[in-house]
């Protein structure tokens, strides 16, 4: 048995293509002690890369070398070796230095891609006016909006007590810049599935709050959804993102 079966195996059930007949010949292979210290390998390489799972993948590197590159297990006459383990670690190795120094990561939440990307939305609802001397009461929360006082401009929307769609969508974005993406995420969540003025541009910054809360693959397949609508108002901001990977 090879090494590439193996992986493929693992690829397949964790991309939920796995047979019922590809499960049992993989539960099989993974009663074999290389077999279990591969998949977890394989497994380590497919996460996003945390701050704090680089640390774990770096030690776990570490730790397998020995193991693995000396440790053959016969179980039942069966012998199942992967070759090359010492060249197997090398480029998991530079591969995963590629990944979090050299290569431009927009899916971090804070990448630079991501924070232009995920920027607060232009106030359009009440825009500053030059010279202006008397403000209402929204006015002013939009002129903190503006100023980037995200939570002054939270503390006004409570004030005024008002749940209107187009200033929900503001107090979600709010929401996210005061690093509340739980609190953003049934916002946008709810106002992606109305016909509000926001209801596109709530889709945009549902995907940046999804990615926000480790949920890659859906923000990813949003971000699909929204490249493939020309018309969408966030249409470019997609296809920026999807050039960039």
């Amino acid at each position: 048995m090879e090494s590439e079966r193996l992986i493929y195996l693992i690829d397949q059930r964790e991309d939920g293509h796995i047979s019922p007949e590809e499960t049992q010949e993989l539960n099989q292979l993974l009663t074999l002690k290389e077999a279990s210290s591969l998949e977890a390998l394989h497994l380590s390489l497919r996460k996003e890369l945390t701050t704090e799972g680089r640390h774990q993948l770096a030690g776990t590197l570490q730790s397998w070398e020995a193991e693995i590159a000396n440790n053959q297990d016969n179980q039942g006459g069966r012998i199942i070796r992967f070759p090359l383990w010492s060249g197997l670690l090398a480029v998991a190795a530079v591969i995963t230095v590629f990944l979090l120094v050299l290569l431009p990561d927009q899916q971090n939440p804070n990448s630079r891609l991501f924070q232009e990307l995920a920027a607060p939305y232009p106030n359009v609802l009440y825009p500053l006016e030059r010279g202006e001397t008397t403000r209402t009461a929204l006015e002013q929360a939009f002129a903190e909006y503006e100023a980037g006082h995200f939570e002054t401009f939270l503390e006004s929307l409570d004030q005024l007590d008002t749940t209107a769609a187009s200033f929900e969508f503001y107090r979600a974005i709010a929401l996210m810049q005061t690093e509340r993406p739980t609190e953003a995420e049934p916002i946008f969540q709810e106002l992606t599935k109305t016909e509000s003025e926001f209801s596109d541009q709530a889709e945009w910054y549902l995907a940046m709050t999804l990615r926000s809360l480790n949920q890659g693959e859906a923000a990813e397949k949003l971000i699909l959804q929204i490249s493939q609508q020309a018309d969408h108002e966030m249409y470019k901001r997609a296809i920026r993102w999807l050039e960039a990977e």
